[in-house]
């Protein structure tokens, strides 16, 4: 057997979030490009993570996918611009999403998840 079929399975299992990027969006005419857009994305914000600039809110994400649809020579409009933006954020549709609130909270208490537009506590919690 070929050395690099070694923890192949493995190896798709972590890479598996980046094949879901983008799956379900509908951002119209962008669609074959989408995941190579949010793949830049990701990395122009990885980047700036690395050099401590703190430029990586949501308006300068909103920013840098516009940029990168410029860069890639593709047009898009402004709700195009703001689906890539918010589908990079949230899983499902942002205004349904409630925003984790800063009170004091336990560990467990702090694993709040958002699936589907719907709040989910961790099962110890409860």
């Amino acid at each position: 057997m070929n050395e690099s079929w070694e923890g192949f399975a493995e190896r798709m299992q972590r890479l598996n979030p980046l094949f879901e990027l983008g799956r379900g969006m509908e951002v119209g005419e962008l669609k074959p490009y989408l995941q190579t857009i949010l793949m830049q994305v990701l990395l122009a914000i990885f980047y700036r993570e690395l050099n401590d600039d703190e430029h990586r809110r949501k308006s300068d994400i909103k920013y840098i996918v516009e940029d990168t649809i410029k860069q890639m020579k593709l047009l898009a409009d402004e709700k195009q611009i703001e689906r890539i933006t918010s589908g990079l954020l949230y899983s499902g549709k942002e205004k349904l999403l409630v925003p984790v609130t800063s009170r004091t909270m336990s560990k467990c208490q702090a694993l709040i998840l958002i699936r589907k537009g719907r709040q989910q506590t961790c099962p110890c919690v409860l």
